[in-house]
């Protein structure tokens, strides 16, 4: 749960941003889970160089495509070695029965937490095996082949 509030404020922080950054470049590619386009995939870029660089992210569509965001949408990253964290939360299907009391029903609360439904060696940027070096012409073929059974 914590990580979906995180990547919330993180969505939300990109789209409030108008200002935009000097020296982006474009940074896309495809996500492959099994050899499988992943489509609604969060694609996170963490600087390896936080003091000259800024996280970027981006989801990718039905065909695992996707393009990299820093502050406007599609506007690219920095150049630079960045972790690479991907994700995939929905809903997991369990409803939770909370002991708080809806004032408006006087029903018992419930939620539905939210699940990665990726392995979880992708979602921690110290743990996971995926990185990427952006050249200052960028790149085109940022693709990342996932595994399953990791």
């Amino acid at each position: 749960m914590k990580h979906f509030f995180l990547l919330t404020v993180i969505v939300c922080f990109l789209g409030c941003q108008s200002a935009s950054v000097p020296g982006l470049v474009r940074c896309e590619g495809v996500v492959t889970l099994d050899g499988t386009p992943a489509d609604g995939v969060t694609v996170m870029l963490i600087p390896r160089n936080s003091e000259t660089q800024r996280n970027a992210i981006a989801v990718t569509d039905g065909s695992g495509r996707f393009r990299m965001t820093t502050l406007k949408e599609n506007d690219g990253v920095m150049p630079g070695t960045y972790s690479v964290t991907v994700t995939k939360y929905e809903k997991s299907g369990e409803v939770i029965t909370l002991p708080e009391v809806s004032l408006e029903t006087g029903k018992p609360l419930t939620f539905e937490p939210s699940v990665n439904r990726l392995p979880a060696v992708y979602e921690n940027p110290a743990n996971s095996p995926l990185e990427i070096t952006v050249p200052t012409g960028g790149v085109k073929t940022a693709n990342f082949e996932l595994k399953s059974s990791i």
